[in-house]
């Protein structure tokens, strides 16, 4: 079986720190963190950032498949050419999963994937549309279980405002009306006096291992799609590979062979509160294994072709 190379920012990241595979490696593409003054180094003399790399640079042959985020891809202007120096004959790919990019940052992306002859990829299919991307899914760790636990709560929301700070008020004030007991959290947005709010509003992060505790004592987690997003969050994913119930805003999730399970419910402003409780009430159906293997991390990197 072809082995793959995945580069990311941050391998202490969502599922990252974790995942082991024969056929799939996840690393970072500098060891430990580069300080100020590496970083001002390399955007004099970009060839530096080599001698940061982890130790992926030192096997680079011994991989079929080379995928490249979307961050790394754009803080490192040499990191094409270094791969293509010493990666043979493998090949590359640029992923994103960012729904916030600038133009001149998509620009630099498709630059380097026709300068350097990778394919380029979005979970997002309307931006692929838009942006001449190519399309794949998002993905998660098939290992990952979730541990017997109390459900404490009925919905869980973690996220950053990113400018739905109004669609997550507002799930939130229709899941309340509906008698659901939320742990809601929002990074950023409202500074003010929120006392008697049911959302926590945190300027802090919040670790990925401490947000999945949080979602293990939940029911259902919720997912608020930014304006326009059509690629699925990793919420989606982790309502699938933990059985848990999802509650969306993004429309698109309808049109998935995994809605047939009943397991979710679209969100939007004519839900009433009496549909929520119908959906609440409900059992979860479990997944098929088919369902979670198709979103895996080893058959998302065999979509890159």
């Amino acid at each position: 079986m072809e082995r793959s190379l995945v580069i990311v920012p941050n391998a202490d990241m969502y599922f990252f720190p974790s995942f082991k595979s024969d056929h799939v490696t996840i690393a970072q593409l500098f060891s430990g963190k580069p300080g100020r003054l590496f970083n001002s180094m390399r955007r004099l003399f970009p060839h530096l950032a080599q001698y940061r790399y982890g130790s992926w640079k030192d096997c680079l042959d011994c991989y079929d498949r080379i995928v490249v985020m979307d961050v790394p891809a754009l803080i490192d202007s040499s990191l094409f050419s270094f791969l293509r120096s010493k990666a043979g004959s493998a090949d590359i790919a640029i992923y994103s999963w960012n729904m916030d990019l600038s133009s001149s940052q998509i620009r630099l992306l498709k630059e380097s994937a026709e300068r350097y002859s990778c394919g380029i990829y979005s979970y997002d299919e309307a931006f692929c549309s838009e942006h001449g991307f190519s399309f794949n899914t998002i993905m998660f760790d098939a290992g990952l279980k979730c541990p017997i636990v109390p459900l404490v709560f009925d919905a869980v929301y973690v996220g950053l405002s990113k400018n739905r700070l109004d669609a997550v008020e507002h799930a939130a004030n229709v899941l309340v009306q509906a008698g659901l007991k939320l742990d809601f959290t929002v990074i950023g947005g409202r500074s003010t006096d929120n006392e008697g709010s049911c959302i926590n509003y945190s300027t802090s992060y919040v670790p990925y291992q401490e947000y999945l505790h949080r979602i293990y004592r939940g029911k259902a987690i919720v997912d608020i799609a930014q304006q326009g997003q059509l690629g699925y969050s990793m919420r989606v994913m982790e309502s699938i590979f933990y059985d848990k119930k999802l509650i969306t805003t993004n429309p698109h999730v309808a049109d998935a062979a995994f809605f047939e399970y009943g397991n979710v419910l679209i969100l939007d402003d004519c839900t009433s509160p009496s549909e929520i409780e119908e959906f609440m009430s409900r059992p979860t159906v479990a997944y098929g294994d088919e369902v979670r293997q198709y979103y895996s991390v080893e058959a998302w990197v065999d979509r890159f072709n």
